[in-house]
């Protein structure tokens, strides 16, 4: 027995219908991976709602630019290897250059859920202390010292085999994550039990018993969601890496398919991690419903053929372009209503000739008009407002009028 797999098939090549099926998943793990991980990273950094600075969501943060740069690099990088390794083509620095950035983006991945977990057991079990010491300098902190530990050990992977190395990584931050998720489950189930005796020493209202049960048993459910998952994710991994080291008798292509099974089955996870962590939270998913939204109006006003496209609009186009407008409805008026806002800021509606055939805006947004609306007459800028129907905010502000007006 040699670890590491037979050594004559080191330099074997591997089937060519098994390079071109490996680069197929790889693509369709990036059409996965990228947009769903994106969303997340917009949503912390955009956070409409000002609901997701907390630490718990900074971890997933990380966690999601780790799956990330899984996604934007990695990915494509095992597409151009495999498909190259399927024609016959090997390219020395294309290999490196993949299983580095493979073990440092997955290395900081799992590790970010062991730290989330973490994360979790504190805010749990010490809640009074998780939210007096628990600040983002120190989860910045502590994601710094993950993508450290993630650049620095898979160094050892340049002077081994990879299928060595899997073995290495396998057990060393794989087992590792999988044994703290199992300990912070342990502990906070004997916590949750701790406190409900607790309460229920300090009240007697079966109402009030009902409601902590409930409690108990979500977060439990929860913990459980979180380890169950990891288990399923890390077993076919954990398993291959032991065959690929350990198999004396395995042929050649039997090595390069499990090779090849075990390298997507660890990057697998990082296309389903923002289902399992993120999305399913409601704060994510009203952030991501807002990110979609404006989207989806940007492209809506992009591609609309009747929007004129411009990367910047001069008082020369406007005028020329309300003119045409202007012209439009003198010929077919028809009554718009629009609201005017008088001094006590009071909304009225107010008939105006329009046109039905003049061009549109179509917009979310309620316009505001401080005189009214003249045929012949554009107004300046300063009297057009705008104000969002957002669930939570207005805004108004004098940039309304190009949103509706050009695509910047």
């Amino acid at each position: 027995m040699v670890f590491g797999g037979p050594l004559e098939c080191r330099n074997s090549t591997a089937p060519p219908t098994l390079s071109f099926f490996s680069s197929a998943v790889s693509s369709l793990l990036m059409l996965i991976t990228v947009p769903g991980n994106l969303l997340i990273c917009l949503a912390v950094a955009k956070d409409p709602y000002k609901t997701l600075r907390s630490p718990f969501n900074l971890f997933l943060l990380n966690i999601s630019a780790a799956d990330l740069v899984v996604g934007l690099l990695v990915l494509p990088l095992s597409i151009a290897f495999h498909f190259l390794e399927g024609i016959g083509i090997m390219f020395a620095p294309l290999i490196k250059s993949l299983h580095l950035s493979f073990f440092i983006s997955c290395s900081a991945s799992v590790l970010g859920i062991a730290a989330l977990s973490l994360d979790r057991y504190i805010c749990v079990t010490s809640p009074m202390k998780y939210r007096l010491k628990l600040k983002s300098l120190q989860v910045k902190r502590a994601s710094l010292i993950i993508w450290l530990i993630s650049v620095v050990c898979p160094i050892t992977y340049l002077y081994v085999d990879f299928i060595i190395y899997t073995f290495v990584f396998a057990n060393g931050t794989l087992l590792f994550t999988l044994l703290v998720l199992a300990f912070v489950n342990h502990k906070i189930h004997r916590s949750l039990q701790i406190q409900r005796k607790q309460l229920q020493a300090l009240a007697d209202g079966k109402d009030f018993q009902t409601t902590v049960a409930k409690r108990d048993a979500r977060v439990t459910k929860t913990f459980l969601f979180f380890l169950a998952s990891f288990i399923v994710l890390t077993v076919p991994p954990l398993s291959f890496s032991y065959v690929l080291n350990f198999c004396s008798t395995c042929s050649c292509k039997t090595i390069h398919i499990l090779r090849d099974f075990q390298f997507l089955s660890i990057l697998f996870p990082s296309s389903v991690n923002p289902f399992i962590y993120a999305i399913r939270l409601p704060n994510f998913r009203r952030a991501i419903a807002v990110i979609c939204s404006t989207i989806s109006k940007y492209q809506f006003f992009s591609t609309n053929p009747g929007q004129q496209m411009c990367e910047s609009i001069s008082s020369e186009v406007l005028d020329r372009q309300f003119r045409t407008i202007s012209k439009s409805s003198l010929e077919q008026p028809e009554p718009v209503g629009l609201f005017k806002a008088d001094a006590s800021g009071r909304e009225k509606d107010v008939k105006i000739d329009g046109t039905k055939n003049a061009e549109r805006w179509s917009s979310s947004d309620t316009v505001f008009y401080e005189d009214h609306f003249s045929e012949n007459k554009l107004h300046s800028e300063r009297d057009f407002y705008g104000r969002s129907q957002s669930p939570r905010q207005e805004r108004i502000s004098i940039s309304q009028f190009y949103k509706v007006t050009t695509v910047v």
